[in-house]
């Protein structure tokens, strides 16, 4: 502790010596029992160190003070500076994905990150034969997705409908509608048209033009 006594020695007003304090009980671990103010000792080897700060009455009416009235000021301001993003609330978008294997209910772009996925049969919630997985965006929002197993011949016996229910607003109804081979590779031809971008790299030879490479990029 002689460091500590240098930088004390160092500080020439009171919110120096405060600051000073609370760093280095911070950086040892030390916590103040606000009933009996006396400190907790981390570890049986930091006893010594207790019972020397136990005797300083002045440090420890520092970090007392600190505990209930600088450090709950700080934290209603920084809850204050951030409200308007904490507290934003952003609605999902829904779409609903084929496949072999299943039907994928996805929403994404929402905030805050409690969202609820339902999937019903004729109206009857489902709650077996579903997967579902929560990702971060990199615009701090959320997507989240809930899978349903069930086969295209399945599908044709009764009508599946997903619903996303969300602080931003009112519950989002999907239903799905069975695509056959022709309609399902239309749509996603359709999903590439409006979130991909293709790119080609031509080359001229001899023969001709002719295409070097092809690049897909998705957004």
């Amino acid at each position: 502790m002689v460091g500590y006594k240098k930088w004390r020695e160092a500080c020439s007003d009171e919110a120096c010596l405060k600051f000073i304090f609370v760093v280095v009980a911070q950086l040892l671990h030390f916590s103040l029992d606000l009933k009996s103010l006396t400190w907790i000792a981390p570890t049986q080897q930091s006893t010594i160190t207790k019972q020397k700060w136990d005797s300083d009455r002045g440090d420890i009416e520092i970090y007392r003070a600190y505990l209930t009235t600088t450090c709950i000021e700080w934290l209603k301001k920084y809850v204050q500076y951030g409200s308007s993003t904490l507290e934003r609330k952003v609605h999902p978008e829904v779409t609903l994905l084929q496949k072999d294997s299943g039907v994928a209910c996805h929403a994404t772009g929402f905030y805050p990150d409690q969202v609820m996925i339902t999937w019903k049969r004729d109206g009857e919630e489902m709650q077996e034969d579903v997967d579902v997985g929560r990702l971060p965006n990199e615009d701090g929002t959320f997507q989240k997705r809930a899978v349903l197993a069930v086969s295209p011949e399945e599908r044709k016996k009764g009508q599946y409908t997903c619903e996303v229910a969300h602080k931003g607003g009112t519950p989002i109804l999907k239903t799905l509608i069975v695509e056959d081979g022709k309609n399902q590779h239309h749509r996603i031809q359709q999903l590439l048209m409006e979130h991909c971008i293709v790119t080609c790299c031509f080359g001229v030879s001899e023969f001709g033009i002719k295409i070097i490479s092809v690049t897909l990029y998705a957004f």
